[in-house]
């Protein structure tokens, strides 16, 4: 039985009850996206133009809430109502009228927009860091920015050089997460960079019950990986191995990565050619092999589900009962 739900859309201090084809896209090192329909009559006076009504919509704050209906006699929400609730933040970005004679379509008003996180895309631009910690970095970056931003990188070490060469802020921390192996992503309230983590709850998704498809898979993927890095300041060069630090994870991701490594059992090199002005070979090369493994540990499995349960929060955990 589908999770009966109350949905709440408020577009600066317009209350939107009536609408229909909404839809929010979420996923990590991306804007989320979001749209929806509602007929022009629901909203604009009889007689009155939509021309000066759609400037009270375009560029406003939203949140859309969506959650359990008050009364809703389900075990599985009354042990906290906080994981199964849903909230986004975002911008309205664009705002369309549509109507058709040809395709019967009535006067609609569609309303499109990005997470808070579009705020960060200001536009190319150069900037230079040096001997800053990631966190003063993207301090930095993001200063000015109307936006809400939790900063908690797991590398603490001063980065010796970082450029920021013709990219928006967004683009430019995206890049900067990516190579130093951590999240950028938005929570529908919060953007991270960092760990993942923070607000929203941990909902327990029951196949059968709050859950209706459910796929795991494991996959055999090469594991070992000999990193040489040169060292600019004295001409000499480094090596580390990515199998060194396999404990980034445990329990089953040991045994798959025990039957990757019979199979792929070929160490392969790989040459290393960003060590950075004034940094550190020995340094940079662990950082490279810790987060090459962190991403095959990452990929050896992977689950895919879908749920009714809209407390999903992205960079959470969800518990996953009745598949076995």
């Amino acid at each position: 039985m589908a999770l009966q739900t109350i949905t709440t859309i408020k577009v600066g201090e317009i209350r939107i009850t009536n609408f229909n084809k909404l839809k929010i896209f979420q996923t990590i090192h991306d804007h989320h996206t979001f749209s929806f329909e509602v007929r022009q009559d629901l909203l604009v006076d009889e007689f009155k133009s939509v021309m000066p009504f759609s400037q009270k919509l375009y560029g406003e704050k939203i949140s859309i809430e969506i959650k359990p209906i008050d009364g809703l006699e389900d075990l599985m929400i009354g042990a906290d109502l906080k994981h199964y609730t849903m909230q986004f933040y975002g911008v309205v970005t664009k705002v369309k009228l549509k109507k058709s004679r040809v395709k019967d379509i009535e006067e609609i008003i569609v309303i499109k927009g990005k997470s808070s996180t579009i705020a960060l895309e200001n536009g190319p631009e150069c900037n230079s860091f040096t001997n800053m910690t990631l966190s003063d970095i993207v301090t930095k970056v993001k200063s000015g920015c109307d936006i809400d931003m939790d900063v908690r990188p797991f590398y603490l070490e001063n980065l010796p050089y970082t450029v920021q060469y013709n990219e928006s802020n967004f683009s430019f921390l995206n890049r900067l997460a990516k190579r130093n192996g951590h999240w950028l992503y938005y929570n529908g309230r919060t953007t991270v960079f960092g760990s993942p983590g923070g607000v929203g709850g941990q909902p327990q998704l029951v196949y059968g019950v709050n859950m209706q498809d459910f796929d795991y898979t494991i996959k055999l993927m090469p594991a070992m990986f000999k990193i040489i890095e040169n060292d600019n300041r004295d001409g000499s060069y480094r090596t580390d191995e990515t199998l060194k630090y396999r404990r980034e994870a445990d329990g089953f991701q040991q045994n798959f990565l025990n039957k990757s490594n019979e199979f792929f059992n070929k160490e392969t090199i790989i040459q290393l050619n960003q060590n950075p002005a004034g940094g550190s070979a020995r340094r940079s090369s662990e950082e490279y092999a810790k987060n090459k493994m962190r991403a095959i540990l990452s990929r050896l499995t992977e689950v895919k589900a879908s749920s009714e349960v809209p407390g999903i929060t992205i960079g959470n955990e969800v518990r996953i009962a009745g598949v076995d």
